[in-house]
């Protein structure tokens, strides 16, 4: 009798993900039934969502159907995750329950917008598709004023982006008759602290050149209109960019794979976490790197 064939299963099928299902259905798809769970339906490019969000890329180039992934033989599972049982091996979801032998974790940080009171009302950013339209559309019609750019929380994945934004707009309103002053509010002590002092400070440079205010550890507590609260004081703004706190998924801390720093711990070389056969890639987990944790 033939073997039985091992099921692999992957939860969450961004650029992590995806990549991992294509790698493992060229090398084992004889031997193993691979799964990947996702609840989109589009591969989407989150590098590229700032050029959306300055009208540089329509939302359709920045994203593929996940559909071709069935013709490699990866079982494609459009739903959500809602439960994980690392003793039993299955994962439940909205629809039904789905069993392994190996577990692949890549499902990505979520926003927890609601720590912060009022963000969902007043805040702008480009951490997913449908804001980066939105705030597309409110660069286009903003007539000129304080543009507040503020990192809510750290850590937070793509740590450059923010700079990238406040650096993109400011040059964009600037070559278009409408210069603005730029304020950078952020808890960090320097930018970019997991890449070193060295990149930090090269940073504080470029934007020191570009005349972009730089203001480091201030911690962000609520949004009002035209106005933004911090631990040690206040600003006014005529736009807002805030990234929105990131959280680990409650299906994965619920399963107890995360530890104080509220993400998954993971060997770098190997990807395994503190389970037998259980992985972890991306944005979910926590890696030690010379200067701290990073997502």
């Amino acid at each position: 009798m033939p073997s039985q064939k091992t099921n692999i299963l992957i939860l969450g099928c961004g650029l992590g993900g995806s990549t991992v299902a294509v790698k493992l259905a060229g090398k084992v798809r004889k031997h193993a039934n691979i799964r990947v769970i996702e609840r989109r339906q589009n591969l989407q490019l989150p590098a590229a969502f700032q050029w959306v969000m300055m009208g540089w890329r329509k939302p359709s180039e920045v994203q593929r159907s996940l559909r071709p992934l069935v013709r490699k033989g990866i079982d494609l599972v459009n739903d959500s995750v809602e439960r994980i049982s690392i003793q039993r091996k299955i994962v439940k979801t909205k629809t039904g329950d789905y069993s392994y032998d190996h577990l692949i974790i890549a499902t990505g940080a979520e926003y927890a917008t609601g720590l912060i009171p009022g963000f969902e009302e007043y805040a702008n950013h480009s951490y997913d598709l449908e804001h980066a339209v939105r705030f597309r559309d409110h660069v286009q019609n903003f007539k000129g004023g304080t543009l507040v750019v503020a990192i809510s929380r750290i850590p937070f994945k793509c740590p450059p982006a923010p700079y990238e934004a406040a650096l993109l707009l400011e040059q964009h309103l600037r070559s278009t008759g409408r210069k603005s002053p730029v304020q950078i509010f952020t808890p960090e002590a320097q930018p970019l602290p997991a890449a070193g002092p060295v990149i930090g400070r090269q940073m504080l440079k470029l934007l020191e050149n570009r005349g972009l205010s730089y203001k480091p550890k201030t911690v962000l507590k609520r949004i009002e209109k035209n106005r933004i609260i911090f631990d040690n004081g206040e600003a006014q703004y005529d736009l807002l960019y805030a990234v929105p706190p990131h959280v680990c998924p409650k299906p994965i801390v619920e399963a107890g794979l995360t530890d104080s720093s509220g993400w998954v711990p993971i060997n770098p070389q190997t990807l395994t976490t503190k389970y037998e056969n259980v992985y972890g890639l991306g944005d979910v987990t926590s890696v030690e790197t010379a200067h701290g944790h990073v997502p």
